[in-house]
């Protein structure tokens, strides 16, 4: 997927979404375990997540709820410029040169 994604001048970034890094048993795997090894860049939310983070869900389904989704959204772009070492508008570029 990787591959596929950057050959079209996009970032493959992944969001280990794991609500759970908070030691609750839940968790599928210990915090910074995951990607086991692969190389891809990860926006990792509960490592800067304010208190409640693991209480963000949706009662009785266990998805995220707004507060979680707010969260993230917020810290999406400036992790992506992290990670990037630009604002986006290189991609925005590189997209438009596939186009022509």
């Amino acid at each position: 997927m990787k591959t596929y994604v950057e050959s079209r001048a996009a970032k493959f970034v992944v969001i280990d979404w794991n609500q759970w890094s908070s030691g609750q048993s839940k968790s599928p795997w210990r915090e910074g375990e995951f990607p086991w090894g692969l190389d891809v860049d990860v926006i990792r939310p509960g490592a800067s997540a304010p208190p409640g983070w693991p209480t963000w869900i949706i009662r009785g389904d266990g998805h995220p709820d707004p507060s979680a989704h707010l969260f993230v959204s917020e810290l999406v772009p400036s992790e992506l410029k992290r990670i990037t070492g630009n604002d986006g508008r290189s991609a925005v570029l590189n997209r438009q040169r596939l186009q022509k």
